[in-house]
């Protein structure tokens, strides 16, 4: 079975983060660098934060990331290098619907 990559940016976000994002934007001027807009201006507008990676990551404001935060609705997952074990992990705490 031949796996298909895409690479690029992407985003996981709580779902209380989307609905605060989906609910505002229609009152915030929009600019086309969607990541910038996302993760910088709604990001401050809704008051979310962002948990960092111990690679690279779009906003390093922290030492530590703990994937129940996304879960709990507490923070955003940006970018890092290392990828796809750390967004598996945040990632399958909302398919299993727990975080411990």
């Amino acid at each position: 079975e031949r796996k298909i990559t895409c690479q690029g940016c992407g985003y996981v976000l709580p779902i209380k983060v989307l609905t605060k994002i989906v609910d505002t934007v229609p009152y915030v001027q929009m600019f086309a660098i969607e990541d910038a807009f996302i993760t910088g201006v709604m990001r401050r507008v809704i008051g979310c934060q962002m948990f960092t990676m111990d690679q690279y990551f779009t906003h390093r404001d922290e030492r530590y990331w703990y994937r129940c935060l996304m879960f709990q609705d507490n923070k955003m997952l940006g970018t890092s290098k290392d990828g796809n074990s750390i967004h598996f992990s945040v990632w399958s705490s909302f398919t299993q619907n727990w975080c411990k």
